[in-house]
């Protein structure tokens, strides 16, 4: 159980991506988890936070804000339209807008998220999802 408002944001943002069920199952490596990839496709998460807000003059509310990636890492020789199909369906996921709690905070989908290029990685491809997220909590 997270302590922390930047503990509480990720694991809100790592619950919702657990409820996103690929048939078949997709495992998932989550930030300094121990994980051994598969053969095949697999997720890799990436919590990125950015510079901390104040709210107001008087301090004791803060604009927390940052990106969650999660990337698809795909054999190669496989093709990109599946990995991307994947991508896409974190994407709508994570739809703009999107609000999740977690322990009495709340973190929102502030903007719609993006697919980047596939990319070549020695024997795999990895598409990165970059979603953008904000919380606003107090002290």
């Amino acid at each position: 159980m997270a302590n922390t408002i930047e503990g509480k944001i990720l694991d809100a943002l790592c619950s919702h991506l657990s409820t996103l069920v690929f048939s078949p199952a997709i495992p998932v490596a989550y930030p300094n988890v121990d994980f051994t990839p598969s053969s095949g496709d697999f997720l890799e998460v990436v919590f990125l936070p950015n510079q901390t807000n104040t709210m107001n003059l008087s301090g004791g509310r803060y604009n927390h804000v940052g990106l969650f990636q999660v990337s698809v890492w795909s054999p190669k020789g496989a093709g990109a339209i599946n990995a991307l199909d994947i991508a896409g369906q974190i994407v709508e996921h994570f739809n703009f807008n999107t609000n999740l709690a977690n322990d009495g905070i709340s973190v929102k989908i502030s903007a719609r998220a993006w697919i980047a290029a596939p990319l070549q990685e020695g024997d795999r491809i990895q598409v990165p999802v970059t979603i953008p997220y904000m919380s606003n909590a107090g002290a």
